[in-house]
């Protein structure tokens, strides 16, 4: 299933699945609609996680049964909040008569619409996959999750020979192994899907919702979503480098939880219970998207919550005598930075993180400091240099810079400003900082530069929407001094300076250039010198008739560094090598590097009898960056270019690719 149509059917599975489960909760809870369009999708996020492992627990398979269950008693838990501040007065927003709920829908759409052409554009095909690294770990797992209908975040190892273990951030591949199993449609297609319904759905929406809320403007809320697709940090960025889906689904749940925190500490009603316990039932859902996703919340959060608690501290001693405000507001900070300082202490005994906090992996600086800092204004961050731009992100850079000054203007605001600085200080010391300090503050985020600057995509988005609205407003009093100007004048003109703006952004140098990595990182065209290499249609199509050829309990081998490696995803069969990455499994390996040889042949057939390998994907030496320059890729000679006719025998050929089946062991 390969069409569009296809395509569409998985893109509204997946859309439901993201919205559904939370709304429900949020309904049960009686919660006011913003604080439920806000929550429903990281509320979800917990709910799927805990579903899954709950199921794997008690030996359900994974599927719609466990997900209600878990929807059920989430609402159970939260339906306590039907009863509370219920009476509670709304603080009004800004007035609007042509602004809404309604203009940010349609925001939304547009944004929409364009960001998913140019996507389909760029992957001309519906079953487009990345061809990146990471890439074969994501999609077999997905693949292994559907096969065992074990989708736990804590049993997740594709190297493991007999029982999966270990903890993996893996909402996104459970989300995708649902939607599999439940509609029986390709694991690319699917992917594919989920990965629009997060960056064409859920980003411009949540983005200008939280946006609203946090400026208490629908105004801004609708420039937010018009302007989210701006940027080539993020949300592009993401689809086409590492290939990251985690982090995509991470980063896309940080504005509603930013917002959260915006409505737990500053809102004076009902919604402030309701944001602190939707927040934090939320937030084990973040870190099983992404645990660095988990991490850059924490820190965004830092300038919401270091004003907001002395703010609502003060709030709720109004009328009692200064001095007592003044001494609850100073120890609500001490507090709140005594907090930050034991979460940091605390994080250093999770194994993983402390390895990746002390750890020297991950990639090295890249520059100065003024470097760094030009990059991150110029919000070419990301890009490997600012000087390829056509200009365009530097205008928007100056139209970010006046939001922010704005911004300052207002104490609802002042904390976007400092979240903004936040992720550019984070950008610079990735850019600037060297070993050994330089994993204590950027190792959660493997000290990658390019993943850390998708935070600033994050944070510039409503300071954009400012500024921009900032310069429109300018404008009409400009024509308003020539001539009188009508209101709807003014919103016309408001209207169409951000649509400007949003054209801008949308066709830079820097968002083309996003996209057309996506068609370059995703192409079936391993010779074309933009691809990454690893897959081509031939190997496509004979993988997706070996499901027919080889029976299900049956393994295959053969050199992860080529298209073969994706045989759990495409063919739902077992592969010996699932992942790129090095391998553990030195009796594979000793199969993959002796297959054939007369001397280790005893050796090998007990090898392949106990493991039941019985079949070779031989697709040659068109490797992931058209072979690896420490030779990684030539570690699997047994495998690749078979010609010896007693070893194994072509039962399947497309083009170049063939699968064959070991009959060496066959013979006495």
């Amino acid at each position: 299933m390969e069409s569009w149509w296809a395509f569409a059917l998985a893109a509204l599975l997946t859309t439901s699945i993201l919205i559904v489960p939370g709304l429900l909760a949020c309904c049960a809870a009686r919660v006011r609609p913003l604080t439920a369009a806000l929550a429903s999708v990281p509320v979800t996020m917990t709910i799927i996680a805990l579903s899954a492992h709950g199921a794997a627990t008690v030996g359900l398979k994974w599927g719609l049964i466990p997900v209600a269950a878990g929807t059920l008693i989430t609402c159970l838990l939260v339906l306590p909040l039907r009863f509370l501040n219920r009476n509670r007065p709304i603080m009004p927003w800004r007035a609007s008569s042509v602004f809404s709920w309604k203009t940010l829908a349609c925001a939304s759409a547009v944004g929409a619409i364009i960001h998913s052409l140019r996507l389909a554009a760029a992957w001309k095909t519906p079953i487009a996959i990345s061809q990146t690294y990471d890439a074969p770990f994501h999609l077999n797992l997905i693949g292994a999750m559907v096969r065992s209908g074990d989708a736990s975040f804590l049993h997740v190892d594709l190297t493991a020979i007999e029982s999966p273990h270990g903890f993996y951030p893996a909402v996104f591949h459970e989300i995708c192994a649902l939607v599999v199993g439940m509609a029986n449609l390709p694991v690319p297609l699917v992917v594919n899907a989920l990965t629009v319904s997060l960056t064409a759905i859920v980003w411009p929406v949540t983005m200008g919702l939280a946006t609203a809320c946090m400026t208490r403007s629908w105004m801004i809320g609708t420039a937010a979503s018009l302007l989210s697709f701006c940027l080539s940090q993020m949300p592009v960025q993401l689809i086409w480098y590492g290939v990251l889906y985690p982090n995509l689904l991470g980063y896309c749940l940080i504005p509603s939880l930013l917002a959260l925190v915006w409505l737990a500490l500053w809102r004076g009603d009902g919604r402030r219970t309701d944001a602190w316990v939707l927040g934090l039932f939320a937030l084990p859902g973040l870190a099983v998207a992404h645990t660095s996703a988990l991490f850059t919340f924490a820190v965004l959060a830092f300038p919401f919550v270091i004003i907001g608690i002395p703010r609502a501290s003060i709030t709720a001693l109004h009328g009692r005598k200064k001095p007592l405000q003044i001494g609850a507001g100073l120890i609500s900070i001490a507090l709140t930075i005594g907090l930050y300082l034991a979460v940091n202490e605390l994080s250093m005994r999770f194994p993983t993180i402390r390895t990746l906090r002390t750890a020297g992996v991950g990639w090295n600086a890249m520059g100065g400091p003024l470097g760094g800092l030009a990059r991150a204004l110029s919000l070419t961050a990301g890009n490997e240099s600012y000087r390829d731009s056509n200009g365009l992100p530097f205008v928007l850079g100056i139209l970010v810079l006046i939001g922010m000054v704005v911004a300052l203007r207002r104490l609802i605001t002042v904390p976007l400003v400092l979240a903004h600085a936040l992720s550019i200080t984070v950008y610079v010391l990735a850019w600037t900082m060297q070993y050994p300090q330089r994993p204590y503050f950027v190792g959660m985020w493997y000290s990658d530069i390019v993943r850390i600057s998708s935070i600033i995509g994050i944070t510039a988005v409503p300071l954009l929407a400012i500024g921009t609205l900032t310069v429109a407003s300018a404008l009409v009093k400009v024509i308003g001094s020539w001539r009188k100007l009508e209101p709807r004048g003014a919103v016309v003109t408001t209207i169409i300076v951000t649509g400007i703006v949003a054209l801008m952004g949308q066709f830079s140098s820097m968002v083309t250039r996003a996209y057309d990595e996506i068609g370059y990182v995703y192409a079936f065209d391993t010779d074309h010198p933009e691809s990454e290499g690893l897959l081509s249609r031939d190997e496509y199509r004979l993988l997706e008739r070996i499901e027919q050829e080889v029976p299900a309990k049956d393994v295959i081998i053969g050199n992860p560094w080529n298209g073969s490696v994706f045989a759990p995803a495409i063919a739902d069969r077992k592969f010996v090598f699932p992942h790129v990455a090095k391998s553990a499994d030195y009796d594979g390996l000793f199969v993959a590097q002796n297959l054939g040889d007369p001397q280790q042949r005893e050796a090998v057939c007990s090898i392949i009898e106990k493991r039941r390998i019985r079949y070779v994907l031989d697709f040659g030496d068109d490797y992931l960056w058209h072979g690896d320059v420490y030779d990684k890729s030539e570690q699997f000679p047994a495998v690749t270019d078979m010609y010896d006719k007693s070893v194994a025998e072509v039962i399947d050929q497309e083009g170049d690719a063939k699968l064959l089946k070991i009959t060496e062991c066959d013979q006495p």
